[in-house]
């Protein structure tokens, strides 16, 4: 299917944006492959006052968040909602429409009478075949402590038509408890068996600021917009830390902090303590798994010292290791032992508290093709049974020096913005069955969280 071009309507961003964000908006097809670059489009759109019928309400319509950001006529856009829908039924008729309405209450969730309107959108013939769209409107961030109840944020989304019928609807909401709400059907499941939704680079977040986000360290080393906390209230339950001892850094009385490659982001015991607040909060499984431990051999007993501190940070809440990838769900909900700390420091393993750390199927690969090609070997290896042990499938791009010298792929944001929609439709549409962690840059781009949701309430209902 041949991919179409669609250019920005805004004058003054386009010869910025062409340098920062490849400078045009890529329409992208759900069932096809676009690496062809992420980008903005402005929409028209005017306030709606006709009420609405609700009718048939089924979750086929998702809401995201764009992973992109940019400065545009002197003001940062970002973190704008993206409406994707499946099957929709009767098909696309002329008039239909995407109405994004402001979120009240349940009482009012999916009813268009006494919600007020933020944006509509007419869809064409393009924007029904692309099953996607971007809108102008963006969601504020979250502040410390939110999302721990499951309500919309902010607004709600409906596909309409032209006869003011909602055909179906939905919002972003916060997964909090997604695995304690089904404990009755899962408890005896193997946790190595549940499709769990994770974020590569966990600790790799930080909020876009303008143009002092756009140096290329920072571009090519965030990959999240959310903090642990929101991470994981949004329902993800697998995290990949990467943790440095670095004595010398900006606070010479913190040892060890997160980090992304050379990008040293906070000290260790600020994420800690929100996954310590999150796991206290919730009866939720949780996997920290530290996939890099940095300069640990650059003085004796660092390692223990690392040992020590995650003990006491997480010590109340630690699963022990003899439990093994065999333990099912309720061996951890017995306990209250629900947070699994894994580790691939081979020095730090056979202690009573750390687990073998999770096996990364990573591509290491720069364009979705390759991407789709590795992870399809991948898939095909798990249907036949040879990933028995606790695995993730790596989805996300990884730019190669040149990509970074040269800014290719505009960012880390711009990868994912090209990544993340594939994904959603390749484990959707092919891969489900199979899957176990999937981990995603910039996750809230995607729908991993209700696809894996749905796939577990699939496999044990």
């Amino acid at each position: 299917m041949e991919i179409k071009v669609r250019e920005m309507t805004m004058n003054s961003y386009t010869v910025f944006a062409s340098m920062l964000l490849i400078g045009y908006v890529i329409s992208t097809p759900l069932s096809t492959i676009d690496e062809t670059g992420g980008g903005y489009q402005e929409h028209e759109w005017s306030p709606l006052t006709t009420n609405h019928n609700k009718a048939n309400i089924i979750p086929n319509l998702s809401v995201g968040i764009s992973s992109l950001a940019a400065v545009i006529d002197g003001q940062v856009r970002e973190r704008q909602l993206e409406i994707s829908w499946v099957s929709i039924d009767g098909g696309y008729l002329e008039g239909d429409q995407i109405i994004l309405y402001q979120y009240i209450s349940e009482v009012n969730f999916c009813q268009s009478a006494g919600s007020a309107v933020v944006e509509q959108m007419v869809i064409d013939a393009q924007m029904a075949n692309d099953s996607w769209v971007r809108l102008n409107t963006g969601m504020p961030h979250l502040e410390a402590g939110d999302l721990i109840d499951e309500r919309c944020q902010h607004y709600w989304a409906a596909y309409v038509r032209q006869n003011n019928q909602i055909v179906t609807c939905n919002c972003l909401r916060a997964r909090p408890n997604w695995m304690s709400d089904m404990k009755d059907k899962i408890k005896d499941v193997k946790l190595r068996e549940l499709y769990l939704p994770g974020t590569h680079d966990a600790a790799a977040y930080e909020r876009y600021v303008g143009l002092s986000s756009e140096n290329m360290k920072t571009k090519y080393a965030i990959t999240q917009d959310e903090d642990l906390f929101h991470q994981l209230s949004f329902g993800v339950r697998y995290l990949d830390m990467r943790i440095i001892f670095s004595p010398n850094a900006s606070n010479p009385d913190v040892r060890f902090w997160t980090h992304h490659g050379s990008y040293i982001l906070r000290p260790l015991v600020n994420d800690t303590a929100l996954v310590r607040e999150f796991i206290s909060r919730t009866e939720e499984i949780v996997i920290f798994d530290i996939h890099g431990g940095d300069n640990l051999d650059q003085e004796l007993g660092v390692r223990q010292e690392l040992q020590n501190l995650l003990y006491e940070e997480f010590g109340e809440w630690m699963a022990p290791s003899n439990l093994t990838w065999e333990a099912t769900l309720n061996d951890f909900w017995s306990t209250g032992k629900r947070l699994v700390v894994t580790c691939n420091e081979t020095n730090i393993l056979g202690t009573p508290y750390f687990w073998p750390a999770i096996w990364h199927q990573w591509g290491n690969v720069n364009t979705v093709e390759d991407l789709e090609t590795y992870l399809t070997g991948v898939m095909e290896r798990a249907a036949d049974g040879q990933l028995e042990t606790a695995w993730s499938a790596m989805a996300e791009l990884t730019p190669n020096s040149i990509d970074v010298t040269t800014d290719r792929l505009g960012g880390l944001r711009n990868a994912a913005d090209l990544v993340n929609r594939n994904v959603t439709t390749w484990f959707r549409e092919r891969w489900s069955e199979w899957a176990t962690i999937v981990s995603l840059d910039f996750f809230l781009g995607s729908n991993i969280v209700d696809l894996a949701i749905q796939e577990n309430q699939r496999r044990y209902p």
